[in-house]
């Protein structure tokens, strides 16, 4: 699944658990950037969630197919934030994850977006 030259990059969420507010943003984001594929890194399957009109344009790769690319840094973490030790070392993994992703589809660059970003405008648009 490698993109055309000059098209715009794919967009890429990585999600743990089903946050209230997720569904909406996946869903905005496949409505508003209509250039771009959305790929969904996560342990939920998003087809109970995503409409029928949306549901074909996210690409989901279950989190359990991937997170094995941070083993290695999973070994060597070492917690010393403030912030709750799971997500802190999710912030990280996901990095591994998302560079797992690349590989295995044969992409060369993606655009990140957060799980609580709301997306306004088609974003690869405004990157090509």
């Amino acid at each position: 699944m490698t993109k055309a030259p000059g098209s715009p990059p794919p967009i890429v969420f990585v999600q743990r658990g089903l946050a209230f507010y997720f569904p909406t943003v996946l869903v905005q984001a496949a409505r508003r950037c209509t250039s771009s594929t959305l790929h969904l890194i996560s342990d939920v399957d998003p087809a109970s969630f995503l409409p029928a009109d949306v549901r074909p344009r996210v690409a989901w790769s279950p989190s359990s197919t991937l997170d094995h690319a941070a083993d290695d840094f999973r070994r060597h973490y070492v917690h010393l934030s403030v912030n709750r030790p799971w997500l802190e070392q999710l912030c990280f993994e996901r990095w591994f994850m998302i560079r797992e992703l690349c590989r295995l589809q044969g992409l060369a660059s993606v655009i990140h977006l957060d799980s609580d970003v709301l997306v306004e405008s088609d974003v690869g648009r405004h990157l090509i």
